[in-house]
């Protein structure tokens, strides 16, 4: 656990490579409904949905499908496709979602990546959570670079370009079906697809509770009870009095822990998980 935050990891034989296969993606697939937006498909840039998604009329107003001869254009000739939380879709995801979640502690969600060649989803950059890289299926190149901006947030987007600094690679191989890499967030990574080599790996993204994200949870949720909080800003001079009152209550209410024992509540089920239910056992 040393690791975590701190520098990247190569799992060798994190998973069983015979474990899941192609017809299986195309089940758990077919289970996604069009209409949610969460399948994305790339070629040089984003492509627009409505050239992979039909809308048909059904029996109880209009219906969503996906393009089958769209889709298998854009794949077979560089293209690549993002599904998004594809833990809500597939058991076998959910399960490594939960493998990985049990060991880093915090809540991890379940992107999938398909690819045959091209050039990749998003080229060289850096992304402000901790992901570990499953590779399911097939192999896909993996090059690591040192991180020019430590521990950042989603509003550093301004630096996701990668930088002049960002030069010093750690880590330059293919994971092949099995292969686990974990990036540490902020650490500068480039995935290129092999030609004509079918990859699908799963990127479980570490969803972890910052301090900063804890004290907006505490600024938006505790403090408007408080009526200092919700005095009037002049405009003329600054008010020294009511601020310095609000960050009083602000420090106060942060360092309660019934407040941390809430905002860890609200966290979990702002990412909750989609119920298993399992007809077999309950029916036994």
């Amino acid at each position: 656990m040393n690791f975590l935050k701190k520098n990247y990891l190569y799992i060798r034989n994190g998973l069983d490579p015979s474990a899941y296969d192609w017809e299986k993606f195309s089940r758990d697939f077919f289970s996604i409904e069009p209409a949610l937006g969460t399948v994305r498909l790339y070629r040089d840039g984003r492509v627009e949905r409505q050239l992979y998604q039909q809308t048909t009329p059904q029996f109880e107003g209009a219906g969503h499908k996906f393009d089958h001869s769209v889709f298998s254009d854009i794949l077979l000739n560089g293209g690549s496709m993002v599904v998004n939380r594809f833990e809500k879709s597939s058991t076998y995801v959910a399960d490594v979602c939960h493998q990985v979640a049990d060991f880093c502690g915090h809540a991890v969600v379940g992107n999938a990546y398909v690819t045959q060649g091209g050039t990749g989803t998003f080229g060289k950059h850096w992304d402000a959570h901790c992901v570990f890289a499953a590779q399911l299926i097939g192999a896909k190149h993996w090059k690591i670079f040192r991180p020019t901006i430590e521990l950042p947030l989603p509003s550093n987007n301004f630096s996701k370009k990668p930088t002049i600094g960002a030069t010093e690679m750690v880590f330059d191989g293919v994971l092949q079906a099995g292969n686990m890499l974990y990036v540490p967030r902020g650490w500068t990574h480039e995935v290129a697809p092999i030609a004509g080599q079918p990859s699908l790996h799963i990127a479980a993204g570490v969803h972890s509770p910052k301090v900063l994200d804890y004290l907006k949870w505490v600024l938006n949720n505790k403090l408007s009870a408080h009526i200092a909080a919700r005095e009037t800003m002049a405009l003329n001079h600054f008010d020294e009095c009511h601020v310095a009152e609000a960050s009083a209550l602000l420090s106060r209410e942060a360092e309660n822990s019934q407040s941390f024992q809430e905002y860890l509540y609200a966290l979990k089920t702002s990412i909750s998980e989609k119920p298993y239910i399992n007809f077999q056992t309950m029916f036994r």
